[in-house]
């Protein structure tokens, strides 16, 4: 085994050696084997998507491309460079932001192949893209206007299914003083913590910004419901506050303070929020990636570079992106082996008592009795 992990390092180093450009710095705790090496060159700020059943990452430099892992043969899928990607559920769509020269927005929709399907106007400056089903996106976007006494920001979700625009719904508005948004700058609007779905893919965490008079600006943190549009009030962060996701499990959300703690709080009431993890144990379950940390088996594993962006699809293999070039990550000693999925059946179930819960209509104790009786197997 210990040969075995020699070969594939000296395998790893070759490819680095080859590929022209630096080595990924990563700092691994101990008895942790994470290995990296280069797939492309990216633009900056980097922008990237990859989809574990399809093997394609989606990347833009200077342009859009496809590069299948299978023969790390990237190929053109258009001459504009996308300002967000997302992959659908299942791989087969692609969802990409574009900027005309205006500065308006559209979202644009293409098959694995590479082929366009859609194009859809929308408005706003879109924050994030969040797939619901393979028909169903949602938008995040921020609508701007300027008056005297400030700047009016609204947050708005949009609904597409199949590239038709059917729900435009407003989150949340709230008017920034000049004073502060002179400080911070226009583009911080777009949002500190990026929006997340869960993992059945029914609940939202974003964040609302606040601006009190005489008061420090701050975020809230909130969990919606997409189906009822029920809203549970997660914790207030700083605007420094980084990462937020949804566990394993989709019952709790963990995120990160802005001195890098983490905390974990369980939804709709389940209790108070917890120090989730320290920075040489993690209290986790589950493996996750946050921050640009990865944690697992109970504890820390591996840190990458504060200025590399890092994203996971299975809890095993990692991108990251880091002074324009794209790296692909293996962890050796995690599994990363998926529980087994639930069926469609037992999801649409799932996430009907989970509305139920979100707008009141039964209780905590009886919604983990459903629960466990819709997964008895």
């Amino acid at each position: 085994m210990q040969a075995h992990h020699i070969l594939l390092a000296l395998s790893f180093l070759f490819i680095s050696f080859i590929g022209g450009c630096a080595s990924l710095p990563i700092t691994m705790a101990d008895k942790s084997i994470i290995y990296s090496y280069p797939l492309s060159s990216i633009s900056t700020p980097p922008v990237f998507a990859s989809h574990e059943s399809n093997q394609i990452i989606a990347l833009v430099d200077d342009a859009l491309y496809f590069l299948p892992l299978k023969n790390r043969q990237r190929s053109s899928v258009d001459d504009r460079s996308p300002a967000l990607l997302a992959w659908s559920p299942a791989g087969e769509r692609l969802a990409a932001l574009f900027y005309d020269h205006n500065g308006a927005p559209s979202v644009e929709l293409f098959t694995s192949d590479g082929v366009r399907i859609s194009a859809t106007e929308v408005t706003g400056k879109v924050t994030a893209l969040l797939w619901r089903s393979e028909h169903e996106l949602l938008l995040f976007s921020n609508s701007y206007n300027s008056y005297r006494f400030g700047t009016s920001v609204q947050q708005n979700l949009i609904r597409l299914k199949d590239g038709v625009i059917v729900q435009k719904q407003i989150l949340h508005e709230t008017t920034i003083t000049p004073t502060y948004l002179k400080r911070i700058g226009i583009d911080r609007l777009r949002g500190i913590i990026t929006p997340s779905i869960s993992p059945g893919r029914d609940e939202i965490i974003y964040t609302k910004l606040f601006n009190p008079p005489l008061f420090t600006p701050y975020l809230m943190l909130i969990c919606r419901n997409i189906e009822s549009s029920a809203e549970y009030v997660i914790a207030k962060v700083e605007l420094k506050g980084r990462d937020a996701i949804f566990s394993e499990d989709g019952e709790s959300v963990i995120w990160s303070d802005e001195e890098g703690k983490l905390w974990q709080r369980s939804l709709w009431g389940g209790d108070e929020a917890r120090p989730a993890a320290t920075a040489i144990e993690t209290k986790l379950d589950t493996n996750i990636l946050i921050n640009g940390v990865i944690y697992g088996n109970g504890r820390l594993r591996a840190s990458l570079p504060s200025d590399a962006v890092v994203r996971t699809d299975d809890g095993r293999h990692y991108l990251a992106a880091w002074h324009g070039n794209l790296y692909l990550l293996q962890d050796v000693l995690q599994s990363g082996m998926a529980k087994t999925p639930l069926t469609e059946e037992e999801q649409d179930k799932l996430n009907t008592i989970r509305s139920w819960r979100a707008s009141g209509l039964i209780t905590n104790v009886e919604y983990a009795e459903s629960k466990k009786r819709i997964l008895k197997r």
